[in-house]
Order: structure tokens, then C-alpha cells, then sequence
């Protein structure tokens, strides 16, 4: 894993931790969603574990933003919309 790789593996976990935060919800509720594990979920939303990019969508999708929200600062990436409240 290059330092690259982290730091965008990092911000993605802070920047679903933030939009959760704002709503209200948990790392359960992530794991619900998602079908994860607590553990799994956890380890994600830590940046432990890289987030699949079919999780990155599902999870832009839950929260209802697009993933340039999530995602932001990385080229190709849509970043319009941002998060519904």
C-alpha cells in the first residue's frame, strides 16, 4: 500500500464517519446496510480495512450524497449533489 493509497483510504473512512455523525447513525447501522459484519463495518469506517469501491457507491447511496462527497480532492470522481440531509 503506497501513502497514496492510505491517505485516500483514510479520508473516505473520516468523511462517512462525518456524514453519519450529521445523521444520527451508527456503525451498526453501516453494517446493517451494507451486510457487513460489526467488525468488518468497523474496520472500515476506521480505515483499517479498504472499502470495496461496489461499498463506496453503496454507501453514497445510503447516505444519499454521490461519492465525490465521500471522495473528495480525487480526480473523476463526480462531486456534485453533495449529501441530502
Amino acid at each position: 500500500m503506497t501513502a497514496d493509497t492510505a491517505t485516500v483510504r483514510l479520508s473516505l473512512a473520516a468523511n462517512v464517519r462525518a456524514e453519519m455523525a450529521r445523521r444520527g447513525l451508527r456503525c451498526q447501522h453501516f453494517a446493517d446496510a451494507l451486510e457487513l459484519s460489526y467488525r468488518a463495518a468497523l474496520d472500515r469506517l476506521n480505515g483499517k480495512s479498504p472499502m470495496p469501491l461496489e461499498d463506496v457507491y453503496a454507501t453514497a447511496q445510503w447516505l444519499g450524497c454521490s461519492v465525490g462527497v465521500l471522495l473528495p480532492g480525487q480526480s473523476n470522481v463526480p462531486s456534485g449533489g453533495g449529501c441530502a440531509s
